[in-house]
Order: C-alpha cells, then structure tokens, then sequence
C-alpha cells in the first residue's frame, strides 16, 4: 500500500514562501489551511503525526492540525471550514477546541501544545473516527456542544470518508509546525 508523502501540497496562497516540504516555517497571520501531498488511502487505519517547532509567545489561538476532505478545497478557504476535522490546539485560557465538518463540537479541552509538541491524528477510514493525541496522551475532557460528549474522537460524515487529507493552519508568524509522517496502523 503507498502512503502520501508527508509534505504540504495545495495551500492558501497566504503561506507563499513560507512552507518547505513537511515544515510550515511560520504563520500567515490569518486562519487558512495547508492541505497534505496527497489523499489517504480509502480503507484502514492511519497515523498522521505533526510535530510543532514554534508557538508565537503572544498566541491567544495558534495551531490547528486535522484532517480535510479533498473535495472541500479547504486550501481555498479561512476560518472553519466545511468538509475539515480539526483541533484547535492552542486558545489560552479558554481551552482547546474540537471541530467536525467546519463546526465546533467541543471546547474548553484541558490540553494544549506546547514548542516541541507531537501531535497525532488517528484515522480509522472502515469506522469513519479520527482521534487526536498530544505526546502520546489522548485529547479529551472538555465540553460537548451540539450534542457531542466528551472524548477524544470525531465521526467523518459519508461524503468525506475515504477522501481525507492532512490539513493545518498556522496563524502567528513566529509559530511553525512540521508534518512528520503519515503511516500505516496495525489493527
């Protein structure tokens, strides 16, 4: 089975210049996406690992790592974007926040990154979840919106399952992140 490689590929055009391979060198000043080299395979289950080399000292809300449709052409986009999964990994004092398909589902999340940060995106393509981890722990706690309970796992809605794609955005400029690996997971 081929993997995508673990690079950027289409993004806004407000990251110009400023990604090289795997690493988004610093922020656009604004809330729009990266998206990855390519499309994770339609079945199994996959690693997505990010890692962040720098949090903007200044940051009330900074990274954002998940997973996006293809077909949303989120790289065209800021803001929540309809077809995205992500978490919004760093907004002080409020806590982390939880999105599925462009909407919040969860927030005041305890966990944040920090510099030097791993952040995981686990997708199950068969079950249709993902679930986020940071150093090895699982993203959860919090509080439900819409319905949605506490935990660490997010349901892909049909019309985007088996089209997904790495997506990040980077909003300060003295912020960077790194796509690390995107991998295979035993079941």
């Amino acid at each position: 089975m081929v993997l995508p490689p673990a690079a950027w590929g289409p993004s806004h055009s407000s990251y110009g210049g400023k990604i090289r391979g795997g690493a988004i060198t610093a922020g656009c000043d604004a809330d729009c996406w990266a998206t990855g080299a390519g499309t994770l395979p339609s079945h199994g289950k996959y690693r997505i690992q990010y890692r962040v080399d720098r949090i903007d000292s200044g940051a009330g809300w900074d990274i954002v790592v998940g997973v996006a449709s293809r077909a949303a052409r989120v790289e065209d986009h800021c803001g929540s974007s309809k077809g995205c999964y992500c978490w919004l990994s760093c907004f002080s004092g409020n806590g982390s926040r939880l999105y599925a398909d462009g909407s919040r589902v969860q927030g005041y999340i305890p966990q944040k990154s920090r510099a030097g940060s791993t952040i995981e995106v686990i997708v199950d393509q068969d079950a249709s979840t993902l679930e986020f981890r940071l150093d090895g722990a699982p993203v959860q706690g919090g509080e439900g919106f819409d319905g949605h309970t506490g935990g660490c796992t997010l349901t892909v809605k049909p019309e985007h399952k088996g089209d997904l794609t790495p997506a990040a955005s980077v909003y300060e400029a003295g912020s960077a992140l790194t796509l690390v690996a995107v991998e295979a997971v035993a079941r």
